[in-house]
């Protein structure tokens, strides 16, 4: 009787030192930029949606890696990855003694939220034939979920959920004619990420409705229409113009890749028909949103933020000779904060952070693997997003938020994985076919050996 206490109070001893340890790694783990967000202080540390995001994917990862017992059988895609991985490594530890450029906790985000949900991505699709589908379904009732978040951002005029962190920033908008305009921010805090993760959903969503091979019924053809036009509207709400352009590269690729007329009889006629429509439902519901989304294109000629990207952009030489031959290496994950004294502010472009913070070595292993990503014979809406991201780096820096870029990293694992799961898959198929004509030898052999008995 007491080894059956014992054994009972020891059964729930351990699940409570697991949480114990659980929770002291978490306070542990740095804070990184969306820390901020939804984060609690205690007097250990923060607590915060991405260090628990942060440690459910290193959990996952680690179980993943240990139980892929071919995990080293890999492409030449995932090599470069694996390649680029270490060179960020590298290259911090060299600005770590070099530098003093390089930050811990912005290592430590990018291993886990970028590289690790690469693996992540990479592993499942390998495994799960139906991963790439619940994955296009989750992105989907993100984004729409994000999108009406965001609608009702704009409708109140109020960032709803994370007002207390703005309260010390200021809001995010800009001045048309006088008047201020507020921008969406989504559950992101962040209206270009917002707009990123947002895009990627349309994109699956817009493939879903028009062309998947299993005809939608009307009230569910109804409901995704209604659910793009959201969507939709959302995205602009954020102004993002890189966002909306990317978009449209990314719906090109699409149509381009699909092989799709856009100019048939019958498309040109169902088009010329519904402008009436919509002219008279914009009239309608006035013009003051969309002529604020055009007028903010036309910005571009007095335009603070475009000039204050153009200017970082037409600075790099000059500030890559005062490092000298150092930038070859990069000056360690993090310099992009650390050197704005010399950019005057934010790099707002992933290519410049990844040039100043790891290097020419490391661009050039980015584009090598953005290009072996691209090759791969993946589903086309995959890598159309894949292709929306792309050009839309040069706005912002993806890699350091939590939503967008775990995105783009968990596209490109699925993607990558694609190569390696069609010759799996033809592997299961051959094992199959030679265990199905043993089985029919042995049957044979049985057969004949009874009939001559």
């Amino acid at each position: 009787m007491a080894n059956k206490n014992l054994y009972i109070n020891t059964g729930k001893a351990i699940p409570l030192f697991l949480s114990l340890v659980v929770s002291s790694i978490m306070f542990l783990i740095p804070d990184s930029r969306s820390t901020a967000f939804f984060a609690l202080q205690t007097p250990v540390g923060t607590m915060a949606l991405d260090k628990v995001f942060i440690l459910l994917t290193f959990s996952i990862v680690a179980l993943l890696c240990f139980s892929e017992k071919t995990f080293f059988n890999v492409s030449n895609t995932i090599k470069i990855f694996f390649l680029y991985v270490s060179w960020v490594f590298v290259s911090s530890l060299i600005s770590l003694f070099a530098n003093g450029y390089f930050q811990i906790n912005n290592l430590f985000f990018l291993f886990v939220v970028n590289f690790m949900t690469f693996l992540i991505g990479y592993i499942l699709s390998c495994r799960y034939i139906n991963f790439k589908l619940y994955l296009r379904r989750a992105i989907i009732v993100f984004g729409l979920a994000n999108s009406i978040f965001m609608i009702f951002q704009h409708y109140y005029n109020d960032p709803l959920l994370i007002a207390d962190y703005l309260r010390g920033t200021g809001e995010r908008g800009f001045y048309m004619d006088g008047v201020r305009i507020s921008r969406v921010w989504g559950f992101q805090g962040e209206p270009l990420a917002a707009a990123a993760t947002i895009m990627v959903a349309i994109l699956f969503l817009f493939d879903s409705t028009f062309f998947r091979e299993q005809k939608n019924k009307k009230i569910i053809l109804l409901l995704k229409l209604v659910s793009l036009t959201s969507m939709f509207f959302a995205l602009s709400y954020t102004y993002s113009r890189g966002s909306l352009l990317s978009l449209s590269i990314a719906l090109l690729y699409y149509l381009f890749k699909k092989k799709i007329k856009l100019f048939t009889l019958k498309r040109v006629i169902i088009f010329t028909i519904s402008v009436p429509f919509l002219i008279l439902f914009l009239f309608l519901r006035g013009l003051s949103f969309e002529s604020s989304t055009f007028e903010r294109f036309g910005q571009l000629s007095h335009d603070a933020s475009f000039f204050a990207r153009w200017t970082i952009i037409t600075d790099v030489w000059s500030i890559s000779q005062s490092f000298g031959a150092k930038i070859i290496l990069g000056l360690g994950t993090g310099a992009s904060n650390g050197i704005r004294y010399l950019t005057g502010g934010a790099l707002d472009n992933q290519y410049l952070n990844i040039y100043y913070e790891n290097g020419l070595i490391a661009i050039i292993l980015v584009v090598l693997l953005f290009i072996g990503a691209l090759r791969k014979k993946a589903d086309i809406v995959f890598k159309a997003a894949i292709v929306g991201i792309i050009f839309n780096m040069t706005t912002y820096e993806i890699f350091y938020y939590s939503s967008a870029g775990t995105m783009i990293w968990l596209l490109m694992g699925v993607v990558t994985s694609q190569t390696r799961a069609a010759v799996k898959s033809k592997a299961n198929i051959e094992d199959t076919n030679v265990n199905y004509i043993s089985e029919k030898k042995k049957r044979k052999t049985k057969r004949k050996y009874r009939i001559v008995l």
